[in-house]
């Protein structure tokens, strides 16, 4: 995790992928794209600090058990998301996700990437190839 990390200071994006890491590998990333099976978005957004952001979120869905102290957060995540719990709970993730403030800021954040600014020009090419036939 250092060597990614060390890679993340030379100013690349890294995305990676780890099924249940420990605590400390889960820990040393700053945001975090969940989905369910199926490709529904569970949650996307920023860890926090010993994962408190991600945790606060999930423990806003009704019924759902608190974290226990030292409990690693991926595993937690898992069950309290898991089609099990889900149907214990009468709640689906996805949908959960869909309707909070979270999910609201990233979409109004998605938005306002996709707008360009005022001083844009439109891309425009000379020719429709790069290279003529010949070429």
């Amino acid at each position: 995790m250092r060597i990614v990390r060390n890679i993340l200071y030379t100013g690349c994006t890294i995305v990676c992928t780890f099924h249940q890491p420990s605590t400390n590998i889960f820990e040393s990333f700053d945001e975090l794209l969940f989905m369910k099976h199926g490709g529904w978005l569970i949650y996307a957004g920023l860890l926090g600090a010993k994962s408190q952001k991600l945790v606060k979120f999930f423990e806003g869905i009704e019924g759902v058990q608190k974290i226990v102290s030292g409990y690693n957060p991926a595993a937690w995540m898992l069950e309290v998301t898991s089609p099990s719990e889900e149907c214990c709970l009468g709640v689906d993730s996805a949908e959960f996700n869909w309707r909070s403030r979270l999910f609201q800021e990233n979409r109004q954040f998605i938005e306002t990437l996709s707008k360009p600014s005022i001083d844009t020009k439109d891309l425009s090419f000379p020719a429709k190839y790069s290279k003529s036939f010949l070429n």
